[in-house]
């Protein structure tokens, strides 16, 4: 997997073999960043450590938290990526901004989950008009649609609850 992987690059950049070595020159001169989730960055840590390069690791080490967007920061956040993608506002694909909130708990503040929820939402929105791009206003009924066929594993438990919750209130 990618932590045997990862341990094979590791042992190519401190390999000292000079004769087998094609690229004497990287040795020293790579970075590596590395984007991952807690779970697996404990197991590549885990990994290294039984490898032999836990020191190594604490030595080079610098992590840096994502944090969640906050509730506040939500509307601003999917009016950014709403614009990215489609050129439109927020309020040009959401008519009832209290689904932020709904937005919200299904996410639970994660940037990567809002991406692929406000995605899903541009899709179902999307219209063709003229060879141009268009949206409708997606009500609180075709949200609660987006949600019930974005894969579940992008969602949160907890919103996939809520989901299930608002999905019985308006049936």
């Amino acid at each position: 997997g990618i932590v045997a992987a990862f341990t094979q690059f590791l042992r190519f950049l401190r390999s000292r073999d000079v004769v087998s070595d094609p690229y004497p020159q990287l040795h020293g001169r790579v970075h590596v960043v590395l984007v991952l989730t807690p779970s697996a960055h404990h197991q590549i840590v885990r990994a290294l450590e039984h490898q032999g390069y836990a020191g190594w690791l604490v030595r080079r080490e610098d992590v840096f938290l994502l944090l969640p967007v906050s509730k506040t920061e939500v509307k601003r956040a999917l009016n950014e990526i709403f614009r990215a993608m489609a050129g439109v506002e927020l309020e040009d694909v959401i008519e009832d901004l209290t689904a932020l909130n709904i937005l919200y708990v299904v996410s639970r503040g994660s940037p990567g989950t809002l991406v692929k929820l406000a995605q899903s939402i541009i899709m179902k929105a999307a219209k063709d008009c003229g060879g141009r791009l268009c949206v409708c206003r997606l009500g609180l009924r075709e949200l609660l649609d987006v949600l019930r066929n974005t894969p579940i594993e992008s969602l949160s438990d907890i919103g996939a609850e809520v989901v299930y919750a608002l999905n019985r209130e308006l049936v």
